[in-house]
């Protein structure tokens, strides 16, 4: 009977005793982690400089945009050229209009006797032997022509008496301070009729609050 045989132990390799020899010259092997190392390197310069592309690509899109508002905002300006100068002439145009309209408003609200007040005056206030031929009213005062029955005495009388009466008037007198009679005179040789003019001004200070 054969003898059992002993577990042997002992390993089958030992560290040192490969079951094959090691032909690797680990002297002349790639160091792996310099491989890892470049990698990243290149990959994170690669990144930047896609980054860098699509920044350059995104502010020259920008730009186009820019450069088309401009364009398009100077074309439209071209086109208003014209509108707007007949805009800026027709202003003119209002504004001179709208002084003329203010010259005249202020004329008759500043006026201390409109016209219509100061012919109703005169016709309830005229002597009988007097007639008003004809009232000119401007910003600068009025002037009444007409003409006066009798000789050059009586006529001198009357027109003169008128005179002290517009002077006098609570309307007229208060309107105007200077009424003055400028001419008397004879129509024709041996008429009993003479023409008249009196002038009524108002003061500096009058005329100029009646212009805007």
């Amino acid at each position: 009977m054969l003898p059992l045989l002993k577990k042997n132990s002992a390993p089958l390799v030992t560290p040192g005793n490969s079951w094959h020899p090691d032909f690797r010259n680990t002297a002349q092997l790639p160091d792996t982690k310099v491989i890892r190392t470049a990698f990243f390197v290149n990959a994170l310069l690669g990144i930047a400089v896609i980054s860098l592309l699509m920044a350059v690509v995104y502010q020259e899109l920008t730009l186009s945009g820019f450069r088309d508002q401009v364009r398009q905002l100077d074309e439209q300006i071209t086109r208003d050229v014209k509108p707007r100068r007949e805009a800026v002439a027709l202003f003119k145009e209002y504004q001179s209009e709208e002084a003329k309209i203010l010259e005249f408003e202020g004329f008759r609200k500043n006026s201390s006797l409109l016209f219509s007040s100061l012919l109703h005056t005169v016709g309830k206030t005229i002597p009988a032997k007097i007639s008003i031929s004809s009232v000119e009213y401007s910003n600068s005062g009025a002037n009444f022509r007409g003409f006066v029955v009798g000789t050059p005495e009586q006529a001198t009388v009357l027109v003169s008496s008128y005179e002290k009466q517009l002077q006098t008037d609570e309307l007229i007198g208060k309107a105007f301070e200077k009424i003055t009679l400028t001419n008397l005179s004879r129509v024709t040789e041996g008429s009993d009729k003479l023409v008249f003019e009196i002038v009524l001004r108002p003061s500096a200070g009058k005329t100029q609050n009646k212009k805007p």
